[in-house]
């Protein structure tokens, strides 16, 4: 550092980087100030005695009427105060050093000197004190300065890792001096008394601001044994991390430093003493909150500094998130200097139903999920953000409390910006004002069933049984996913983890050395693709448990014919998957050439399973379909209700033959999920038309099949035999088309999607019309029509095909309400023996009145979840596509063989029509 500074040097230096053009005469006095990181220079509501410029350093103007909030850093060459000096005002804001820095010091008369002697110059004064009101919208200068204080033993470590890291400068403080904080003195009068270190504490000042110039992050090596450099590291930092040893003295010399208090913001670095696993394990539990680090590690250290700078000293990495869309650089760095970083773990919550907002969170990596807690208790999940999305903003926007719980669905790295930083970016930024009101707006505006969640970027497949088939699975996939669907996939294994970071680096857990590294390394692949699949087996337990902390979907992969039982594993998510909303598939990997699967049930008997997928060998269909339901671009149907006309609702499925588009999932209710259940057995459509006909024919109603109505009108023994008879002892789980059938339970009044158990009984309680048929008791609960509560089960696919193609069936019959609207004023009472001797006598003129049947069908979808407006509502999911044809009928048993034929005709051409345009639309047409 040089040794000394002149007059000549402060005289240049005003004459050259003052904001403000001077009038310097030869014998101004210039007196300088040392001013400590967090001591006060000015405080507001003193008198305006004096002015300053900054010579070296760094201050920030607070008001502190207001929480302190900051309004504007002052920075080399900025005036301090002159314009209280000028006016005669007492100081309206405080300024405190933020680092250690020097002023140059005027009085009020040599201030108005200075600055207005020469009329050429007030010009500029003016401009000056317009853009004063300004500057709130200026960023703190580069650079972003961290302070590292170690152990002498630890200097060369880091200084390789500083090496490895770009964009980073280091000091060590070698030649540093402090000086005490005292008077201004003018420079003459230090040269000539020899006031000892203060002449070179500006050089150290000035020193340290030319070595940090041109660097992003400024790195201050602090050894613990020099307490006057690192003191001053610990007040003039913008972070300070310190790092020892696991069971060292760390706790002592935090105690010493007054860290973490003393700090802006700190980390506790713990490196390792030994690499034995016994030791390692017993200390990391100890330090679980520490960052810990392997023993000798340079790469753990330069991880950490490289995410220190991208989330702290590269403001262009927020241009990632949509709420500072259209920022410029500087508005980006004063938003980055406001955002504090945090790991969040899987199940932590952050956000709580009820509370008053405090600040919103940016996710960098990981899944977030939103949930309410419904009347009894349970949880019920609205949405999901993922990397790059904003959570929390609405109710900084609105105002109004939190409506809804967030918890990490992942391991999550998110950035926290309080409630009072973004109302003050708010003011002085308008388009990051613009954006959160769009931001918000939108996400209001858009109704649940729409939004979309998002995509599963992070797959766990958890092979049950190693063997080649599994293996082999696992390899289809990864290569379907690129090939059928266009995304980059990549797969992560135990090996490839323990090639890339080192042996062992796959077992690392929470707490553990080395984990942080980890989990970035991870967050990097992942950002790389647009799908990571995690392969791992059963019985590696610690890679499966890093594993389940990445995931957003786990998928079990079995071989049929193997033990069905649970693995060790398993039993142990229950305590790994603290929050139990890991969605998880089932791949049951079959025998080439088989038309339906057996035993599928004792595979479910202990296993939670959303979706269970069928993959027989050799087949890259199966394998192709399974890609498309886990990443929710599977196609698939749902199947409205529709009485008698149901076997028209074959036209849909022979649509999709004919434009090429595979099947992948369906859904029937009531009527409906006949045709559900005849398409996921694999039926000819011809055939299925036929027996659904057959059905028709067979229900219709007559004397003979009338009993006692105490329970309902028919037994159910007929609608029994034709179910059993047709679809024989297959179980849904079988079915190689994953198929859901919907049916209302009496006792909770919940609908149900099932997708277990005999199909021939799904179907039925499907299918039971309340009056008409009684209920089906199952597992405890009494089940009636499905179309009660949803007339059209779009909601049974739609989480699998929400970017893919689901497509509504809707067979309306506009008859039914045609014949209400044309029937004769009865008043109250109605004989039905009268109504039946109208029937069966010649010479009797039958009076037009509403029939039985017809009663019970539009009561059933008068208040259904799909009622017009919710119908409305689907329909603006880019996904549905509405294949509506209106069929009249004469009744709700009134189609023959004949009238089936006519009407799948019209529903294929429809379908045809409106599938085809959806496809044109969305730029999938073949």
């Amino acid at each position: 550092m040089p040794s000394n500074v002149t007059r000549e040097d402060l005289v240049r230096f005003l004459a050259e980087t003052s904001e403000l053009p001077l009038q310097i005469r030869d014998d101004l006095p210039i007196r300088v100030r040392i001013i400590r990181a967090r001591e006060p220079l000015l405080r507001a509501g003193e008198p305006s005695e004096r002015a300053y410029v900054v010579y070296r350093g760094l201050f920030e103007v607070l008001d502190e009427t207001s929480e302190a909030r900051r309004l504007a850093w002052l920075s080399s060459g900025s005036w301090i105060g002159e314009l209280g000096v000028l006016m005669g005002e007492a100081r309206i804001a405080s300024v405190v050093a933020w680092r250690d820095s020097v002023v140059l010091e005027f009085d009020a008369a040599d201030t108005r000197e200075l600055l207005t002697s020469d009329p050429a110059h007030l010009a500029a004064l003016t401009r000056h004190l317009l853009r004063r009101g300004r500057r709130s919208v200026d960023p703190r200068p580069r650079p972003f300065v961290l302070g590292l204080i170690h152990a002498r033993e630890d200097a060369a470590l880091l200084r390789e890792a500083i090496a490895r890291t770009p964009e980073t400068a280091l000091v060590d403080g070698h030649g540093w001096q402090d000086a005490s904080v005292g008077t201004s003195e003018s420079l003459e009068s230090l040269e000539s008394t020899g006031v000892i270190g203060v002449i070179g504490a500006i050089e150290s000042i000035a020193a340290l601001e030319r070595e940090g110039a041109d660097a992003r992050c400024l790195i201050l090596l602090a050894d613990q044994y020099d307490p006057s450099w690192t003191r001053m590291v610990i007040r003039a930092a913008d972070r300070v991390a310190a790092l020892g040893r696991v069971g060292g003295d760390a706790r002592t010399l935090e105690r010493s430093l007054e860290l973490p208090g003393a700090a802006r913001g700190y980390d506790r670095l713990s490196r390792l003493p030994t690499a034995d696993p016994p030791l390692r394990d017993e200390l990391a539990r100890t330090h679980a909150r520490d960052l810990t680090l392997r023993p000798d590690s340079v790469e753990d250290i330069v991880d950490y500094l490289q995410q220190l700078l991208v989330e702290y000293g590269r403001p262009d990495a927020l241009r990632q998130f949509e709420l500072f869309e259209g920022l410029d650089d500087a508005a980006l760095a004063q938003a980055q200097e406001n955002i504090e970083w945090r790991m969040i773990e899987r199940g932590d919550q952050l956000i709580r139903a009820g509370d008053e907002p405090d600040g919103l969170y940016l996710i960098a990596f990981g899944r977030l999920e939103a949930s309410v807690r419904g009347t009894d208790g349970a949880r019920i999940k609205l949405s999901e953000s993922g990397a790059r999305e904003v959570v929390g903003d609405t109710g900084l926007v609105l105002e109004r409390p939190r409506t809804a719980n967030v918890h990490a669905k992942r391991d999550t790295r998110v950035g926290f910006l309080s409630a009072a930083s973004f109302k003050h970016l708010e003011s002085v930024i308008p388009q990051l004002s613009r954006n959160a009101a769009r931001i918000a707006s939108e996400r209001t505006l858009v109704p649940s069933g729409v939004a979309l969640n998002p995509a599963p970027t992070d797959i766990m497949l958890l092979r049950l049984d190693p063997c080649p088939r599994s293996e082999a699975f696992v390899r289809a996939l990864e290569r379907s996913l690129h090939e059928a669907l266009g995304c980059s996939a990549t797969l992560v294994s135990k090996a490839i983890v323990d090639r890339q970071l080192g042996p062992g680096a796959s077992a690392r857990a929470p707490g553990e050395p080395g984990y942080r590294q980890l989990v970035s390394w991870l967050h990097r692949v992942s950002m790389e693709h647009d799908v990571v699949l995690y392969e791992c087996d059963a019985h590696d337990s610690a890679w499966a448990r890093c594993c389940v902390r990445q995931a957003d979907r786990l998928v079990l992969i079995a071989a049929a014919g193997r033990n069905p039982a649970l693995r060790p594993f398993e039993r142990e998510l229950a305590d790994i998957d603290l929050s139990g909303d890991l969605p998880v598939d089932l791949v049951v990997l079959q025998r080439a050439g088989i038309a339906r699967a057996a035993g599928t049930r004792a595979w479910l008997r202990e296993r939670r399973c959303e979706l269970v997928h069928h993959v027989r060998d050799d087949s890259p269909a199966d394998v192709a379909a399974t890609a498309r339901r886990l990443m929710g671009r599977a196609n698939g149907i749902a199947f409205a209700g529709a009485s008698s006309r149901a076997p028209a609702h074959c036209g849909v499925p022979r649509a999709f033959t004919t434009l090429g588009l595979p099947l992948d999932l369906v859904a029937g209710t009531s009527a409906g999920s006949l045709i559900a259940a005849g398409v996921a057995m694999g039926f000819e459509f011809s055939s299925l038309l036929e027996q659904g006909a057959y059905m028709g024919e067979r229900l219709r109603l007559s004397i003979s099949k009338l009993q006692p109505p105490l329970t309902s009108l028919t037994s159910g023994k007929l609608l029994d035999e034709l179910f059993h008879d047709y679809f024989g002892d297959a179980d849904i789980e079988d079915l190689l088309i994953p198929c859901r059938l919907t049916a209302v339970d009496l006792l909770t009044h919940e609908l149900l999607y099932l997708d277990r158990g005999p199909l021939w009984l799904a179907a039925r309680a499907s299918c039971s019309i309340p009056v008409l048929y009684p209920p089906v008791t199952m597992n405890g609960r009494i089940l009636v029509d499905g179309g009660i509560i949803s007339y059209i089960p779009i909601n049974a696919i739609l989480p699998s095909c929400q970017r893919g193609l689901a497509v509504m069936s809707n067979l309306n019959d506009p008859t039914n309400l045609e014949s209400l609207r044309k029937i004769e004023p009865y008043g109250t009472q109605v004989s039905g023996w009268s109504q039946l001797l109208d029937q069966v006598l010649p010479w009797r003129t039958p009076r037009a009145l509403p029939r039985l049947e017809t009663i019970l069908f539009l009561s059933l979808i008068t208040s259904n979840s799909m009622s017009a407006d919710r119908i409305d509502e689907a329909l603006a999911h880019p996904a549905v596509c509405q294949v509506y044809q209106p069929l009249t009928t004469t009744g709700l048993f009134g189609v023959t063989l004949e009238l089936a034929r006519e009407f799948e005709q019209k529903t294929y051409e429809r379908a045809c029509a409106e599938i085809g345009a959806w496809l044109e639309q969305h730029g999938r047409a073949q």
